[in-house]
């Protein structure tokens, strides 16, 4: 059986909120929510590392077993303060990160199978065709050699379009073994995961990896990574939705979140907003500039334009709901 560690410590400086990181929102969940989702696909109690603010991340997050790192030194210190929940054995343990909402279940699974006999150890990359500050990954085939940090990169180095996505799989045994191993002598004074590889491949053993998508794995630092995170959770969400067969005459124009579900055959017009909580019990239309959230809609409803249906709205079959009109735990 598979572990998932979710490191979630970080504070999340350049965010310039007073919320921790991993809890904005994307879709209207929050970012580490939706990592924890793709890792329950594997673990159905992953381990979630916290530290700054972990009080308050620790009450917004449920179906998680907790570790707690305090101070925070690094991301091999992290796993560190995970590792007495961690088996020693060759069960596969995955190492992700909170703040990476549009990783996917799909792509964990194909990491941890490249874990083999020879090969404890396994890293999820990605090729960009702007490396520009992430850390280079010197592979022949399908087998890593290094991972270099781009200011420690030579020039052939840094012409290297095969990234890092610091997503790792292996073995508990290979954890167990090696992450006590870790020092912090360098500038920073941290333990980094990525030494892993290094003191891998010094036993005689192959590192191997994986690709992911760059978009899957991009991370949030910022209110603008934010951004370019939700928009292209919006874009994934609509097309979802189109190619199963809901009509989105103006799809850029429409917000949903994750856990929209419309039947075939619904429509929805320019500049709405689907919060949290909407259900459609059948084909339904919602007419330009509307905005509903935890809503129930029976089969024919058409709701605006310019209506807003808020929490406790019950209506049923072909109920009108015309424009200009605001209801609340309301049944019709």
């Amino acid at each position: 059986m598979a572990t998932c560690v979710i490191l979630a410590a970080g504070k999340g400086t350049r965010m310039l909120s007073p919320l921790p990181k991993v809890l904005h929102k994307l879709g209207g969940l929050s970012l580490v929510e939706h990592v924890v989702k793709a890792a329950s696909a594997i673990d159905k109690s992953p381990i979630l590392v916290v530290g700054h603010q972990a009080d308050e991340v620790m009450g917004n997050i449920e179906g998680v077993r907790f570790a707690t790192q305090s101070p925070q030194l690094g991301t091999g210190h992290a796993v560190m303060m995970a590792l007495p929940q961690i088996p020693n054995n060759d069960e596969p343990v995955l190492v992700l990160f909170g703040d990476t909402p549009l990783i996917k279940a799909s792509t964990l699974h194909k990491l941890v199978a490249q874990l083999g006999e020879g090969r404890p150890l396994a890293v999820l990359a990605f090729e960009s065709e702007h490396p520009g500050r992430y850390g280079r990954v010197v592979a022949e085939k399908d087998i890593i050699h290094d991972i270099v940090e781009a200011k420690d990169a030579t020039d052939n180095q840094l012409a290297i379009r095969l990234c890092n996505a610091g997503v790792m799989a292996g073995t508990g045994a290979m954890f167990h073994r090696f992450i006590p191993q870790i020092s912090n002598h360098n500038a920073a004074k941290e333990y980094y995961l990525t030494d892993l590889v290094a003191m891998v491949r010094g036993e005689g053993l192959d590192v191997a990896y994986s690709l992911a998508g760059e978009e899957e794995v991009a991370g949030v630092n910022s209110q603008f990574d934010l951004s370019e995170r939700e928009a292209a959770y919006q874009k994934q969400q609509r097309r979802t939705l189109m190619d199963q067969g809901v009509q989105m005459p103006h799809p850029e124009t429409v917000f949903l979140s994750h856990d929209t579900k419309l039947p075939a055959g619904s429509l929805v017009e320019a500049h709405c907003v689907l919060a949290p909580g909407v259900k459609a019990h059948g084909p339904v239309t919602i007419r330009a500039f509307s905005h509903l959230e935890g809503a129930e809609l029976s089969e024919g409803c058409v709701v605006g334009p310019y209506a807003r249906l808020r929490p406790g709205t019950i209506l049923g079959p072909k109920v009108r709901i015309g424009n200009f009109v605001e209801t609340k735990k309301t049944k019709l």
